[in-house]
C-alpha cells in the first residue's frame, strides 16, 4: 500500500469529505507504525538474512519477506 498517495488522495478529498479525509490519513500513519515496528523485529533462525549475517531485509527467507 502506497501510504503517500493515500495522504495525497486525502487531501483531494478534504474540500467536500473531511471525515474521510481523517480517517484515511490516520489509516496511512496506522500501516506506517505497522511497517515500522515489523521493520524492528529480529529474523527467523533460520531466515537467509540472519545466518547470513544480513543488516538488511534483502533475501529475506523468513516471516518478515511475506509482511514487508
Amino acid at each position: 500500500m502506497d501510504t503517500n498517495a493515500l495522504r495525497r488522495d486525502a487531501r483531494v478529498l478534504s474540500p467536500g469529505f473531511p471525515g474521510v479525509e481523517k480517517r484515511l490519513i490516520a489509516a496511512a500513519d496506522e500501516v506506517d507504525r505497522l511497517r515500522t515496528l515489523i521493520a524492528d523485529q529480529q529474523h527467523d533462525d533460520l531466515c537467509a538474512v540472519w545466518m547470513n549475517g544480513g543488516t538488511s531485509d534483502e533475501g529475506c527467507t523468513c516471516w518478515k519477506a511475506d509482511v514487508l
